[in-house]
């Protein structure tokens, strides 16, 4: 019995070449970009995991305006950490993040 399926599935295949392959493309692309998506999103859960109190941490992120376009960044502000902590009593520990480059403060033409 299965063998006369594998046999009409074959025949259909042979018989309607360019359907066959544009269901066969499409079927393997949406495999692909399922499996994809998947693999992203359980990295996207899995950051912080590894720590023992990943449930209490957090990450602030800024939205910066460059070169006419939205850019955001995990580098926060110098007294960020600080003033967070001030606002929000619940906020036991907080750090402030800078990546290694230069920072140019200018006001104006100074």
């Amino acid at each position: 019995m299965l063998r006369s399926y594998l046999k009409i599935a074959f025949r259909n295949l042979v018989r309607n070449r360019t359907f066959s392959a544009i269901n066969i493309v499409g079927l393997a692309l949406g495999m692909a970009s399922s499996l994809l998506i998947f693999l992203w999103i359980q990295d996207e859960l899995s950051i912080g995991t590894q720590y023992e109190n990943a449930a209490n941490l957090y990450r602030v992120m800024e939205n910066e305006i460059a070169d006419g376009r939205i850019v955001t960044d995990e580098d926060t502000p110098g007294i960020l950490a600080d003033e967070l902590k001030r606002q929000f009593p619940e906020i036991v520990h907080a750090a402030g993040l800078s990546s290694k480059e230069e920072h140019v403060l200018t006001v104006g033409l100074k």
